[in-house]
């Protein structure tokens, strides 16, 4: 008989290669999230940044687990994008910094590299 609580449980999800699967736990996912390389892409701007990621944490119960935030910038600081699958989120990613860049933002070398 299935646990009328599931349906109100967090589910957490970890990464093979690009794909989400599922965690047995909680502290799996973490334990998993603390040394994962979890970063899709990350573009550095003068002040700012867009960064795209896989949560692990299923948002608005559709499986969106991947998420591009902007930080820094007047007009989409804070904004954030979710996507299903890794391939979406790249995409996002490129479209925002495209967007950005119309916009008249400028890129900056990241000492690092962009993901």
């Amino acid at each position: 008989m299935k646990d009328p609580w599931d349906d109100f449980r967090i589910r957490y999800f970890m990464l093979d290669g690009k794909t989400p699967v599922a965690a047995e736990s909680a502290q799996q996912w973490a334990d998993w999230r603390s040394d994962a390389d979890h970063v899709v892409k990350q573009t550095h701007f003068e002040g700012a940044m867009v960064s795209t990621i896989f949560t692990g944490i299923p948002f608005e119960y559709a499986g969106l687990m991947f998420e591009t935030m902007v930080f820094g910038t007047a007009t989409h600081d804070l904004e954030q994008r979710r996507y299903n699958t890794w391939d979406e989120a790249a995409a996002g990613h490129d479209a925002i910094v495209a967007e950005l860049l119309s916009l008249g933002e400028t890129l900056r070398p990241d000492p690092e590299g962009d993901a």
